[in-house]
């Protein structure tokens, strides 16, 4: 009966203990609150700004032409170099000059970096990715195998191949005949050229950017037309629909949409908030759509249409493919699983003067 006895303390003991030893440090120490991250958006340059990074971290480290990042890289010095092959094996590193791409390279087969600006000038160069940490110019028919990014401007000419992504710090302008995956910056401008650059405010009310704050919902309609606004042509509503949803021409739609099944904005029409859907979106010449815009089909944007608005970021993101037509702008990401284009021959093509752009 005694050993019962002791194997039963013993048993509660190895029993008891952990609770107790997890009490007495919880009760040692000052609780905080966990933090939490609610920002859930990925960071659209993360691409270039993990290689910049990268790069620069190891610059002091540099023993000739070799520079340690994830292993040992040999690199041609693009502030000395003069002569190039029509191919170049080699990362290049500019350190205080900007870097010319010689028009005789057809090829770069690795990471390009440049300090101050990158320009390609060349017609129908390859390129793996590139980084500016102020400018870049892409010329006519660049074909980039992976991304570009440019820390204030990102000038994209007629016919190219953005790759992954394309992304700017303070603007990106792509000509006509483009292709990409994911662009980025707080002003894009499609279909344009930097020297002829057109307002996407034009023929636009400019109080359709003050914040139309929630709006009652509307169910299951087919169409917003001209028997359901104010004065101001303005439907004060949200829209939540089963059927496929019609915005009349120049009409405004203070709330959201949410179809599932596709969306065609008229000419001139506005919608101030956001737009989901499950089939293709249009967005008619000259309409806008001033928050994000998703859908699991196709994105259709014909000329000087508007998404997002200026000093705001906001997506437009499609599972399938984006099309936009001339003089197109958006203030944010774009981003489609289909690849995107910009219709040729939106802008007049061919120039070769390779203005930078110029942000105030």
């Amino acid at each position: 009966m005694k050993y019962i006895v002791i194997l039963a303390i013993v048993f509660i003991v190895m029993l008891t203990a952990p609770f107790v030893g997890a009490a007495v440090y919880c009760l040692g120490k000052k609780g905080s609150v966990l933090q939490i991250r609610k920002e859930k958006t990925k960071d659209a340059r993360y691409f270039g700004k993990a290689f910049a990074q990268l790069v620069e971290n190891n610059l002091p480290n540099v023993k000739g032409h070799r520079i340690r990042l994830s292993k040992e890289e040999v690199f041609v010095d693009g502030d000395v170099a003069r002569y190039y092959s029509d191919t170049v094996d080699e990362m290049v590193i500019c350190r205080t000059k900007d870097f010319y791409a010689p028009k005789n390279v057809k090829a770069f087969r690795k990471e390009i970096y440049g300090a101050r600006d990158i320009v390609f000038s060349g017609k129908n160069v390859r390129l793996r990715a590139a980084c500016a940490r102020e400018r870049m110019i892409l010329g006519t028919g660049v074909t980039v195998e992976r991304w570009v990014d440019a820390e204030q401007t990102l000038t994209v000419y007629d016919n190219c191949d953005l790759g992954m992504s394309a992304a700017a710090g303070k603007r990106l302008c792509v000509g006509p005949g483009c292709r990409f995956h994911r662009l980025y910056a707080p002003e894009i401008f499609i279909g344009q050229h930097p020297d002829d650059l057109k307002d996407p405010m034009d023929e636009k009310k400019s109080d359709i950017l003050e914040p139309a704050g929630p709006q009652p919902v509307v169910k299951n309609i087919k169409a917003v037309d001209h028997e359901m606004v104010n004065e101001r042509e303005e439907a004060e509503i949200s829209i939540v629909t089963d059927q496929d949803l019609t915005i009349m021409e120049d009409v405004i739609v203070k709330g959201d949409i949410c179809s599932r099944k596709g969306v065609r904005v008229c000419d001139g029409a506005v919608v101030c908030g956001n737009l989901f859907a499950e089939e293709d979106v249009l967005i008619g010449a000259g309409a806008a759509v001033l928050g994000n815009v998703f859908t699991q089909g196709n994105i259709i944007a014909e000329k000087q249409a508007m998404f997002g608005r200026p000093g705001r970021i906001r997506s437009v993101v499609a599972r399938e493919t984006i099309t936009f037509d001339k003089d197109t702008a958006v203030f944010g990401s774009v981003s489609c699983e289909g690849g995107g284009s910009i219709r040729p021959g939106a802008g007049k093509g061919g120039r070769e003067e390779l203005m930078f752009l110029q942000v105030t």
